[in-house]
């Protein structure tokens, strides 16, 4: 039998654009790195955007400008109700 991994929530980032969101505590330092060298590029206020994870739910949240997943970032929105991206 595999083990699942628990992730558990580390703290609350309100967002703007979405109600909220959890950084979970696996989250790793050099990812939180890559978050804020971003935002002192960017600045603080960026945008950020929802994509789906490895399982096509749409409940990722990225701070990057195209998108992309950090590796080891691990925000994911709070909500009861996720939902799926198409298939097409």
């Amino acid at each position: 039998m595999i083990a699942r991994r628990l992730s558990r929530p580390a703290s609350r980032a309100t967002l703007r654009i979405y109600p909220a969101a959890r950084i979970n505590a696996d989250t790793k330092r050099e990812a939180v790195r890559e978050y804020l060298d971003d935002a002192a590029r960017r600045g603080a206020e960026a945008p950020w955007q929802v994509v789906s994870n490895q399982r096509g739910v749409v409940n990722k949240v990225v701070f990057t400008e195209d998108g992309r997943s950090v590796f080891g970032w691990y925000c994911y929105l709070v909500s009861s109700r996720p939902f799926a991206l198409p298939r097409y």
